[in-house]
């Protein structure tokens, strides 16, 4: 996701090869959400704070999966959503 969307300034040190996670940006039923999965290794705590801020401050959606466990937060409608 940071190579296709600079309108989300998503920062060059979030590359999955240096992060070992994935942000993909995704949709559901008409609903936007940026998802962040785990790849290889338990996600970094500075990797998970900066999506959570992100999601926060701009009003987004978010969903993220960490030691197994699948994890939402947003907009009601989104969190209702069966992912």
């Amino acid at each position: 996701m940071w190579l296709a969307d600079e309108t989300n300034k998503i920062p060059e040190w979030l590359k999955p090869n240096e992060v070992n996670a994935i942000l993909t940006l995704r949709q559901i039923n008409g609903i936007e959400y940026i998802h962040l999965a785990e790849a290889g290794e338990t996600m970094r705590s500075d990797v998970l704070s900066w999506a959570i801020q992100h999601t926060l401050n701009n009003g987004l959606n978010l969903s993220y999966e960490i030691n197994g466990g699948f994890n939402k937060i947003g907009q009601d409608d989104f969190i209702k959503e069966n992912i």
